[in-house]
C-alpha cells in the first residue's frame, strides 16, 4: 500500500486559512488605530455663521466722467451737481486720494485753465483737501461711452454678501449638532449691505485729531447758537445764585465712524 504524504504548508485550503488571518489581524489593527469619532470633529465653519457666510470685501475703482460744451470752460448745472455727489461719496468712504485726468487735445490754455479751475472749485466747496486732488494732462480721454474732458476714480471698497437663502444642509441628517446651513445668511447679508464703508470689516478706523479743530472753526465762523446765553449771564435775586437764561437748542456732533443720510454710487455717468 503507497501512502502519500503532503506538507501541511503546501495544502491550498490552510495557505487560504493563513491569508484570512492576516487579513484579520490587519483590520484589526488598522480599525484600532483609527479614530472611531472621526465623524463626530468640531468643524469651526459648520459651528460659525460667520465663517461660513462670510462677507467678502474687495477694492474697486470709483470712475466719473465730465464733458463740457464745445470750447467752453464752466459746467453745467447738472454736471456741477454731478461732481457734488461724487466728491462727497470720496469724503464719506474714498481711500488714498482722487486722481484726476484732464484731456487737452484741442483746447486753448484759457480754456483748459477754466476747466481746471472750475474742478477745482467745487472740489474746494465740498471739503477735498489740496493734496487730495491730483490732476495729470492728457490728450484725449475714452470712456465706455465715447469721449470726455475730465475722468476723475478713486479707491473704495464693496462688499460681497452670502447667497441666502441656503438650505443645503439636509436637517436629518446633523450627527454633529451644527448649525442648519441658512442660519445666520440673512444677518450677514444685511451687515454687508448696511455697510457705508466695507474697509470697516479689513480694520478700524483710526480717530482723527483734525475732527475736533475742525467743529472748533466752525463754531468760531457761524457764531453762538441764537437764544443761547453768554457766559456769565444771568438773574440775579435776592439770596439766590445765578440761573442761566433758557439754552437754545442744539446738537452735538456724531462720534467717529457716523454718517447719516448718505449714499454712495460706485460707478456715475
Amino acid at each position: 500500500m503507497t501512502i502519500n504524504r503532503h506538507s501541511l504548508g503546501s495544502t491550498p485550503r490552510f495557505r487560504f486559512s493563513i491569508a484570512v488571518g492576516v487579513s484579520i489581524a490587519v483590520t484589526a489593527l488598522l480599525t484600532g488605530c483609527s479614530d472611531p469619532s472621526a465623524g463626530y470633529l468640531y468643524n469651526e465653519t459648520d459651528h460659525d455663521y460667520r465663517k461660513r457666510h462670510a462677507v467678502t470685501v474687495e477694492s474697486t475703482v470709483a470712475r466719473n466722467w465730465i464733458t463740457f460744451a464745445k470750447a467752453q470752460g464752466h459746467l453745467s448745472a447738472a454736471d456741477n451737481d454731478k461732481l457734488q455727489r461724487y466728491f462727497s461719496d470720496f469724503i464719506v468712504a474714498g481711500h488714498g486720494h482722487i486722481t484726476a485726468r484732464l484731456a487737452t487735445r484741442g483746447l486753448t490754455l484759457a480754456v483748459r485753465n477754466n476747466r481746471l479751475a472750475a474742478l477745482r472749485e467745487v472740489a474746494r466747496n465740498q471739503g477735498i483737501k489740496a493734496e487730495e486732488l491730483e490732476v495729470f494732462l492728457t490728450p484725449v480721454i475714452k470712456t465706455p461711452k465715447g469721449s470726455a474732458d475730465i475722468e476723475l476714480g478713486y479707491i473704495r471698497y464693496i462688499a460681497g454678501l452670502p447667497n441666502c437663502p441656503d438650505w443645503s444642509k439636509n436637517v436629518d441628517n446633523n450627527r454633529a449638532n451644527s448649525d442648519h446651513s441658512n442660519f445666520g445668511c440673512a444677518t450677514q447679508s444685511n451687515l454687508g449691505a448696511m455697510l457705508v464703508d466695507p474697509a470697516d470689516l479689513i480694520k478700524p478706523r483710526k480717530s482723527r485729531a483734525a475732527d475736533g479743530a475742525t467743529v472748533d472753526t466752525r463754531i468760531r465762523t457761524v457764531g453762538v447758537p441764537r437764544g443761547h446765553p453768554k457766559k456769565g449771564v444771568g438773574t440775579v435775586g435776592a439770596g439766590s445764585p445765578v440761573v442761566p437764561a433758557a439754552s437754545g437748542t442744539g446738537s452735538a456732533p456724531a462720534p467717529e465712524g457716523t454718517t447719516t443720510g448718505q449714499s454712495s454710487t460706485e460707478t456715475t455717468e
